[in-house]
């Protein structure tokens, strides 16, 4: 890398970074409890006005740190939520509900203040279920030190703050005010799918999503399974005018990779301009993503499908694959998506990707919305004759209708205008009360195991009970009673078919008769009694006879009517025909089908499904997948025909065959499947078809193109059959989860004894002569194989014999060697033990002597450890005098011969160097003149002449170089005080005096110095000397013992060879007679 490139790195964490990549890195840690929300809070209100920024300062600064920390620690949040994260949301809330100046001026205190609290409840408390959500309400009217102003809700009411939103005249008012009434057309049939009931829950969703996204930021909802985040979000996509916004949705799994993602993305935009890219015609798009918290996680704990989608949320675009290096610009371009709650084997989302979204948690909605849904308002309903109330304080009245009652799908589906009887119409809300608790029961007893991974009921279980209900006619249910079989036929098509086990079944039975007779009371318990069932198919009637003026385009199938069976037999008969025509229509090989009871009731199973629009069954090479699909796609879709799919386990080849199906069972677009020319091809075949059935609908690209998903989705039935062993079965279904919820299930257990019997004993035999001669043929062929089977064990029988004769004569001469055996084994055993007697008595001589040279090596080694710390004492005297002595060295080093040779001519030298000699005099011990003071220095006369005799004597620098210090003693050094304490007795005088001879003065100096140190460390020497003598000695003690137990183990070594090898012997003798036994 170049110098003059820096590289900075942003990551979340340094859990994966190596220590090389750290150490070459300065580090900032950017903590939360430093720097806080405030700063992001501050840089918003910024751009405010200075009257709303003081009012929200001061409601954040007086409530929301408090609120956030009761929030972390006393509430549970469905995901991991940064501070910074839960204050943009507040702050984007807030953005998205203060409206513009210019359109109403500034607001009250009163109004920002009750948009500040609703702000707060959807960012601290966004991500809370409705228990945590009355909690943080709860806290919120206790907390002396919070004066907000909440919504004022009446004491009996269950409402919580969260059901209540501020007007654009900022005044508190609750939701259901919002809520439109659905009317269900009583003139036709609506698709079921196509159909949406508003409610509390979907409509203050959907304004919290229009409140963010009108601002061209990112929606993400989460939300258990069921609760309709992939219907709100695709709701409120719907709602785009077409001309200027469109709409797509992709969903993702643990097989998307981030270049499926990346070619998903390119394939919806168009070029227009260098690198950048955009919608198509100049329009804006918003791109769902659902299932976005699907991709698997590696090993370094990285979510790469994930990086790809934050890359182009924030960075709008990625690189192009074509075109290494380039980046290529995405514009116009929002994000909406949808997700599970984390947690139970579900990954959550990177930090760095949510904090790119506004998060919304998706709630069960309340009872009353489900009953809503489906049938009715509880506060307008009496009860049903002979049927049990929902309330104890309502007597049993007929069930009646108050004016401007208007029923939603249940029953605005069950009405008289569709030809139903009153009494059919009354049952309905009941039903629809039974039916949820039915569906709770079953949620809190049937929790999902590693077993039952696939015990998850959610809504669309719900939904589909009633889908299967709406599929009936008034010529059919025609009684309360029938109306009540088809709804137990419904239940456990959808419900229990999904268990596993004969007892949950039995459970489930049970569970429904007990609530059946609550609600509808003993009248008609019999109806859905433990053994009653009655089964409901679409295909007993036969086509009407042609009469010859039918018009060309009139329908000649049978006709699809979902009514109850007569019997079993009835229905044999019925399938037997069916196959019989079959086999007439199809050339070869027939099929030979069995109709027992129990494939009888697989069958109506499987009828159902495919009979319902988007119902799928659970029961290559990737390029020849996608072919298939086309073709499906096509007939489904551009042709308008029903047709079903099945595909095995044994056809997945690539675990990416999954993430197509997952695709199709969920959202029913699978990415680039079709090429741009084959969707005009096929959106414009669609034109006349669709005007057909809409006529009120504009053929515009994205009309048609949801027209064709919408046969496909109707049409198309995918059936899965797979084995349920081992553990591919549970792995696939957490990582493609519409293989589950997109999916009505058909558990197949093992044939019952009475399947078995049918299939054995079905038709009558008649025997021929050909057919008896093939079976004598037949008989001769099984008697020759069990021939050969028998010979051949009676030929191992008798080799066998064989063996066991010669091992018995093998044993009886072993025997006799065992005895010979016997007698060597005692006489060795003998031998080791005299040999082992003799070894322990040498083993303890050694040992002895082992113990006194150990004594002599101690003794030896504490005269050593003595010897070393007289030593370490006295160098360590030594070294304190050893910088005056390399200073007096030093000193000598600058005197040369030649200056010795000068002042030894001097006929009258300076007076200091006659004393600086004297000195040298004293500490060589030579004779110097009598104590005579010189009056003129007051001070002892030196004594010169000496002094020549010395320098002139020999090699006079050598001799102070060798000089013997240790003869220095202290009298020597009383002598020579006097001198020193003369005041120009230095060695700057000296230098000044007597030139390079001066360094004799320092060296004198240096002496007695080393004097009065050396003085203590001479007794340690000489202690010194006496302990090297008697470490000698004891070293030549230590000698001799060792000597001596070398020889020792010596005779060791041997008695002890002598006895191993008798222990190998022995051994040898034992073995041998242990083998011959």
């Amino acid at each position: 890398m170049a110098p003059n490139c820096k590289v900075v790195f942003e990551p979340h964490n340094i859990d994966n970074a190596s220590p090389a990549t750290v150490s070459r890195n300065g580090m900032v840690f950017m903590s939360s409890s430093v720097l806080n929300w405030s700063p992001i809070l501050e840089g918003w209100l910024e751009k405010r006005s200075p009257q709303e920024a003081e009012v929200l300062r001061g409601l954040f600064s007086s409530s929301f740190s408090e609120l956030y920390r009761f929030s972390v620690q006393s509430l549970e949040s469905k995901v991991d939520m940064l501070e910074a994260f839960v204050i943009m949301q507040c702050i984007n809330m807030l953005q998205g509900l203060i409206p513009l100046k210019e359109q109403c001026g500034d607001l009250s205190r009163e109004h920002l203040e009750r948009l500040y609290v609703f702000a707060l409840m959807w960012s601290v408390g966004a991500l809370l279920e409705l228990d945590d959500r009355r909690k943080m309400e709860i806290w919120l009217r206790r907390n002396d030190g919070i004066h907000l102003d909440l919504p004022d809700i009446p004491r009996d009411s269950e409402d919580i703050m969260f059901d209540y939103h501020v007007t654009a005249d900022g005044q508190w008012i609750h939701w259901s005010t919002r809520v439109e009434e659905y009317v269900y057309p009583s003139e036709l049939t609506p698709e079921y799918s196509s159909i949406l009931v508003p409610n509390v829950d979907n409509v203050r969703t959907d304004f919290l999503i229009q409140t963010i996204a009108r601002q061209g930021k990112a929606v993400l909802l989460i939300g258990e399974q069921g609760t309709a985040k992939t219907v709100i979000i695709k709701g409120y996509m719907s709602k785009y005018d077409p001309e200027t916004h469109m709409g797509k949705s992709l969903n993702l799994s643990s097989a998307t990779t981030p270049l499926m993602f990346q070619r998903t993305v390119e394939s919806y935009v168009d070029k227009r301009m260098g690198t950048t890219y955009g919608p198509p015609a100049g329009k804006k798009m918003s791109i769902f993503i659902d299932d976005i918290n699907m991709p698997v996680i590696n090993e370094w704990g990285d979510q790469v499908t994930n990086e790809i989608v934050r890359q182009l949320m924030e960075q709008n675009g990625f690189f192009n694959l074509e075109k290494p290096g380039e980046f290529t610009n995405i514009v116009d371009v929002q994000f909406l998506a949808a997700m599970i709650h984390p947690g139970g084997g579900r990954n959550d989302i990177p930090q760095r990707l949510k904090r790119q979204f506004s998060i919304f948690n998706c709630t069960l909605p309340a009872n009353s919305s489900i009953d809503k849904i489906f049938a009715h308002d509880p506060d307008r309903m009496y009860c049903i004759n002979a049927f049990v109330p929902f309330s104890p304080s309502i007597e049993r009245l007929p069930l009646l209708r108050r004016p401007g009652y208007t029923g939603v799908i249940g029953e605005g589906h069950f009405c008289a205008r569709r030809g139903f009887f009153e009494e059919v119409g009354r049952a309905v809300p009941h039903l629809v009360s039974l039916t949820r608790r039915l569906w709770q029961l079953t949620k809190v007893k049937m929790l999902p195991t590693p077993a039952k991974f696939h015990y998850i009921f959610n809504l669309r279980d719900l939904s589909r009970v009633w889908q299967g209900m709406l599929n009936t006619s008034a010529e059919v249910v025609n009684s309360v009673p029938v109306l009540v079989a088809l709804w137990k036929h419904e239940c456990k098509r959808v419900i229990a078919d999904r268990f596993t086990m004969p007892e949950d079944v039995e459970w489930f039975d049970q569970a429904l008769a007990k609530l059946a007779k609550e609600e509808l009371g003993e009248e008609h318990k019999n109806m859905v009694d433990y053994d009653v069932d009655r089964y409901f198919v679409d295909f007993l009637r036969d086509a009407p006879e042609a009469t010859g003026e039918e018009p060309e385009d009139a329908d000649v199938d049978l006709p699809k009517v979902y009514e109850p069976i007569e019997s079993f037999e009835s229905l044999k008969e019925r399938l037997n025909m069916f196959l019989s025509h079959y086999n007439e229509c199809i050339r070869g090989t027939g099929m030979d089908m069995v109709f027992f009871q129990d494939a009888m009731m697989h069958l109506i199973k499987v009828s159902r499904i495919i009979r319902t629009p988007g119902g799928n069954a659970f029961s290559y090479n990737t390029a020849n997948l996608m072919d298939d699909l086309k073709g499906l796609y096509r007939t489904a879709g551009q042709h308008g025909k029903g047709i079903s799919f099945i595909f095995t386990d044994n056809e997945i080849k690539d675990e990416s065959f999954l993430e197509y199906m997952n695709n199709v069972l969920s959202s029913g677009e699978v990415s680039n499947l079709f090429a741009r020319d084959e969707i005009d091809e096929i959106l414009g075949d669609l034109i006349p078809v669709m005007k057909r059935e809409f006529p009120r609908r504009p053929p515009t690209n994205e009309n048609l193109y949801e027209y064709f998903m919408s046969r496909v989705r109707r049409n198309l039935h995918v059936v899965l059959c797979v084995s349920p062993v081992g553990e591919k079965f549970r792995n696939r279904a957490l990582k493609f989860p519409a293989l589950i919820s997109g999916c009505t299930m058909d558990w197949f257990s093992r044939w019952p004894k009475d399947a078995l019997v049918a299939g054995t004993y079905r038709r009558s035999t008649h025997v021929t002569p050909k057919s008896y001669l093939s079976f004598i043929q037949g008989y001769k062929t099984i008697y020759k194989e069990k021939r050969s089977e028998v010979q051949t064990l009676a030929n191992r029988m008798n080799t066998g014999l064989q063996k066991l004769k010669e091992a018995s004569q093998s044993v009886a001469a072993l025997s006799k060697e065992l005895e010979v055996k016997e007698k060597e084994l005692q006489v060795a055993n003998d031998k080791a033990d005299m040999v082992l007697k003799e070894v322990t008595v040498k083993a303890q001589a050694a040992e002895r002597v082992q113990v006194e040279v150990q004594k002599v090596k101690d003794k030896a080694q504490a005269i050593v450890d003595s010897i070393s710390a007289d030593k370490a004492i006295a160098e360590e005297k030594l070294e304190a005098a050893r910088p005056a002595l390399a200073e007096a060295e030093a000193a000598l080093q600058t005197i040369k011969p030649s200056d010795i040779a000068t002042v030894r001519t001097l006929g009258r030298p300076p007076h200091l160097i006659m004393r600086i000699m004297d000195c040298v005099l004293l500490l060589f011990q030579r004779r110097v003149n009598a104590v005579k003071i010189d009056p003129e220095k007051n001070c002892t006369t030196p004594s010169w002449q000496e002094s020549l005799k010395l320098m002139t004597a020999g090699n006079f620098l050598g001799s102070l170089q060798q000089f013997p210090k240790d003869s220095i003693n202290e009298e020597m050094v009383e002598l020579l005080l006097p001198y020193f304490d003369m005041p120009d007795y230095n060695i700057e005088t000296a230098k000044r005096v007597c030139g390079n001879v001066a360094g004799l003065a320092s060296w004198t100096k240096a002496m007695a110095s080393f004097f009065s140190i050396n003085k203590e460390v001479l007794p340690l020497k000489a202690n010194l000397a006496v302990q090297l003598n008697r470490l000698a000695t004891a070293n030549v003690d230590l000698q001799k013992a060792q000597a001596e137990l070398d020889a020792k183990q010596a005779e060791l070594d041997v008695v002890q060879g002598e006895y191993e090898k008798a222990m190998m012997e022995k051994q040898v003798n034992r073995f041998n007679p242990t083998s011959l036994k």
